[in-house]
């Protein structure tokens, strides 16, 4: 069964986030599951928000945006929805206190870092001791889209499911993460019944071929000379 309903990205509109002068914008597809209710401004001060301080202290993270999308057997007929794909967009701030590393601008530093995170994995909203993530900082695969480059991967719960993962840097403290959780009204995402994992892998590729940011100039300085977090401006 080949699912329809996955969203049209051509004729979705912008939206744009100011991160602290960064320019975030993507296509935003009129959402079609009901489980956010949540408005998310569309301004976010990377300095000064209120983020959720991570158990072991090293870190925090905040949501800045929530969507997802319902895949239908069919769209006029049929018994309804047979999956979907939901999208959390999130800024993660390593804790003013923490210098584990120099700047999360620095490949190895970041490398390090989302690794590190990957093994906690606390601070996933979803996690599970059965997820498995890239066990090695070196497996972290880098993928340029519209000039910016992500460290981008998948957490699998083989073989039944998966997570996709999209994370850059965009200052000495932030990364800036997509994470996209497909789901399936049958027992497991990848069955014999449909094809909802191949449905989803063509809305989270759509959704990030419409991704662009623009770092801003204090960014772009730091990014270009690794400076430490205290020599950047906040």
């Amino acid at each position: 069964m080949k699912p329809v309903g996955i969203p049209d990205f051509n004729k979705a509109p912008w939206r744009t986030i100011n991160l602290s002068g960064t320019e975030l914008r993507f296509k935003n597809p009129s959402q079609t599951t009901g489980i956010f209710a949540e408005h998310f401004p569309d301004r976010f001060y990377l300095y000064g928000e209120d983020y959720e301080l991570w158990p072991d202290g090293l870190g925090m993270t905040q949501d800045i945006f929530k969507s997802g999308w319902s895949f239908f057997d069919h769209l006029i007929w049929g018994e309804g929805s047979v999956g979907g794909l939901d999208v959390y967009i999130q800024v993660q701030r390593r804790h003013p206190h923490n210098r584990s590393i120099d700047s999360l601008f620095k490949d190895e530093d970041a490398r390090q870092w989302i690794q590190r995170i990957n093994d906690n994995s606390f601070n996933d909203s979803d996690s599970d001791q059965n997820w498995i993530y890239p066990r090695a900082a070196h497996e972290l695969p880098i993928s340029e889209i519209n000039g910016t480059a992500f460290y981008s991967y998948k957490a699998t719960d083989w073989p039944h499911t998966w997570k996709s993962y999209f994370e850059t840097p965009i200052t000495d403290d932030h990364l800036l993460i997509f994470r996209f959780n497909p789901s399936s009204w049958h027992k497991h995402l990848i069955n014999d019944l449909d094809t909802v994992s191949e449905a989803a892998e063509k809305t989270v590729q759509s959704f990030m071929e419409n991704v662009h940011i623009k770092l801003s100039d204090d960014a772009l300085r730091c990014q270009a000379v690794y400076q430490s977090p205290s020599s950047c401006p906040a």
